[in-house]
């Protein structure tokens, strides 16, 4: 008997232990609701949402951009420009990330042309990260993955629209190195692959209708892209007047001269 009640006390103190151990939280402000209790101006009690929930929002919203973990860290704050064309680039992002969504009649797109290596692609994500902290539904894509969920889709109409769904309705959409390895030689002349034309005709052609923003940025200038595609093109530029940046000389290329 007496055996039977040390068990019993010996059990009780186990699970005493186990109650009084506090639980751990992330947010110790809200204990993980996501919201906390103020006192207003009018001296009531209101709730309000954590700051927690604001960084776990943002943290969500970046995952889901699209951009890869390796660039999440390009902002337009550490792009450092080291001629005055960067400069004047970086200078026009930042402003139209300040005017993003004010005007009605703003210009939506933004284009980033020429030179490899001049950093538009660092920059083209600076613009997205801003964004994303503004709560804009925002989506990245590289033109090569891109071709590539169409070419895994090909002649499944009803998948490709599924695919294609969420680069045709995000807020922004940022398009990298268009119409890069998608040139054919033929005659001695450049065209495109037709199924790329169809592609990018898909997206661009419904966001230009829907007046939605792109940012996009290529090796080709403006008038190699009209070369290639004046209907894509036309529609691209016709949006992005004053957010058109042509880097041209070759000792831009920060990965052969460094940073």
């Amino acid at each position: 008997m007496q055996g039977l009640n040390q068990i019993l006390v010996s059990e009780i103190g186990i699970n005493s232990r186990r109650r009084s151990k506090p639980k751990q939280y992330n947010c110790s402000i809200c204990k993980d609701t996501g919201w906390v209790n103020v006192i207003g101006a009018d001296g009531r009690e209101a709730c309000r949402r954590c700051e927690c929930f604001k960084r776990q929002k943002a943290v969500r919203a970046l995952k889901a951009s699209g951009i890869a973990g390796a660039f999440q860290n390009r902002t337009l704050d550490n792009y450092i420009p080291k001629t005055p064309v960067q400069a004047d680039a970086l200078k026009r992002a930042k402003r139209f990330v300040e005017v993003w969504g004010k005007y009605d009649d703003m210009h939506m797109n933004f284009l980033l042309l020429g030179q490899n290596g001049a950093g538009k692609t660092h920059l083209s994500i600076g613009i997205a990260n801003e964004l994303i902290k503004k709560n804009v539904l925002v989506r990245y894509v590289t033109f090569h993955e891109l071709m590539d969920i169409f070419a895994k889709a090909k002649g499944r109409d009803k998948q490709i629209h599924t695919l294609i769904d969420q680069y045709k309705k995000a807020d922004l959409l940022v398009i990298d190195d268009v119409f890069r390895t998608t040139i054919r030689e033929w005659n001695g002349s450049k065209s495109l692959l037709m199924s790329h034309i169809d592609a990018m005709f898909r997206i661009i052609d419904y966001r230009y209708f829907q007046e939605k923003g792109m940012v996009i940025t290529s090796e080709l200038t403006g008038d190699g892209l009209l070369d290639l595609d004046q209907a894509i093109t036309g529609r691209l530029l016709e949006y992005a007047r004053g957010n058109i940046v042509e880097f041209k000389d070759s000792k831009l290329d920060h990965r052969i001269y460094g940073e």
